[in-house]
């Protein structure tokens, strides 16, 4: 963590109410709303709404959060940082990849997370054009989910709430109703529950990790795409089950709620994809697009061959909008109130939701197996202001 956003600073008639926003892993947050100059790369929003975090019961791990869901999820009831600067864009979305990354040395822990672009995409990333799926209204991103075919045998049609699914760059697995969840793996050769194997693996299903199960996810507006094999296997289970993962499928407890969609589609996901959350021009309706990534065998087990030259993790990102790639050191500065500081650059953190919402199970309460705000987000460096305690609207 880098250097504390002392609250102190702020004008007294910039702290506003204060706020408590708990997460679904059960993390929570207590702060005040507060304004301030919030610029990435060159895109720059003054008096910017965001929660000024005083005190949190976890360690997140990161300076803060950026949601980049709709102001209806908002709790300090601002407008979103990249609603207040669209009109800057190129064009009027954010696009999203997700690194594979085979490293060349086993030892290597440092691993580049993906790229964030800002107004517009990277077509270096992935193959054909961007298939855009409208979303049903304009608080998460919620697309329509019409069918998941297993195999050449078994097809799991969406009916109802049902199919309604979130694309969430802040949620890391892939969640689902669990009597839909416990038919796929009916389906997946080899799998079992995790609890007949530990108490401590409750909640998740375990499949080989060399399974060959390549799922079609079948989309609205007739957008199809495959969760590679080795993207359906989550973490190695080493003792407990020897060549077994944790499925990166899993599902949520309770009924549905007609307010909440019943699938979120996490990073396990999206590191299939290359996604596209676009706001669109007024007369176009907002839509989540994905294209198949460059590099990715879906005719196979999904195999990657990303991180090496020339797959575009290098930083070559064509005519499109701003890249922020994620990176650590450096000096930034901001504005705070009347006063000019000086503050070591520490990471944050984007996330498709809002960054402030509760994140819950299919009966509104928290589900610590199913959502973790943090593993495999894009991270980046943000140009002109890193607090430690920030979660912007």
């Amino acid at each position: 963590m880098g250097g504390q956003f002392d609250l102190h600073e702020l004008q007294s008639d910039q702290a506003g109410p204060a706020v408590v926003v708990q997460y679904g892993d059960g993390s929570a947050i207590r702060g005040y709303v507060a304004q301030d100059t919030v610029s990435l790369g060159s895109f720059t929003a003054s008096n910017q709404t965001f929660i000024l975090a005083v005190a949190q019961n976890a360690d997140f791990g990161i300076a803060g959060l950026m949601g980049l869901g709709w102001p209806s999820l908002a709790q300090s009831r601002g407008t979103p940082w990249w609603l207040n600067v669209i009109d800057e864009f190129e064009e009027p979305e954010m696009s999203f990849y997700f690194s594979q990354w085979n490293p060349s040395d086993p030892n290597d822990v440092v691993t580049p997370g993906g790229q964030f672009t800002i107004g517009g995409r990277n077509t270096s990333l992935y193959d054909g054009d961007i298939k855009f799926i409208p979303i049903s209204q304009q608080s998460y991103w919620t697309i329509p989910l019409d069918s998941i075919v297993v195999s050449s045998n078994t097809t799991l049609s969406m009916t109802g709430s049902y199919g309604r699914a979130i694309a969430d760059t802040g949620t890391t697995l892939i969640a689902g109703p669990n009597e839909v969840v416990d038919a796929f793996y009916a389906a997946v050769p080899g799998a079992v529950r995790g609890e007949t194997v530990s108490l401590q693996l409750a909640g998740f299903w375990l499949i080989p990790c060399a399974t060959e199960t390549n799922a079609v996810f079948n989309f609205g507006n007739n957008a199809s795409f495959t969760l590679p094999a080795t993207l359906l296997g989550y973490q190695y289970l080493g003792r407990y089950k020897p060549g077994y993962c944790t499925g990166s499928i899993i599902g949520m407890a309770g009924s549905i709620s007609s307010s909440y969609p019943a699938w979120i589609f996490g990073d396990a996901f999206l590191k299939g994809v290359y996604t596209v959350f676009r706001k669109g021009n007024e007369s176009e309706q907002p839509s989540v697009g994905f294209a198949p990534v460059k590099g990715v065998n879906y005719a196979t087990n999904g195999n990657v061959t990303l991180g090496t030259a020339g797959n575009g993790i290098n930083g070559n990102i064509g005519n499109a909008g701003v890249v922020i790639t994620g990176s650590t050191g450096g000096l930034t500065s901001t504005t705070a109130g009347t006063s000019t500081i000086n503050r070591e650059v520490t990471e944050t953190s984007v996330a498709s939701g809002s960054g402030e919402t509760e994140t819950p199970n299919g009966n509104g309460q928290p589900n610590t197996a199913l959502i973790s705000k943090t593993v495999a987000w894009c991270t980046f460096v943000v140009a002109s202001l890193v607090l430690s305690g920030l979660f912007l609207a």
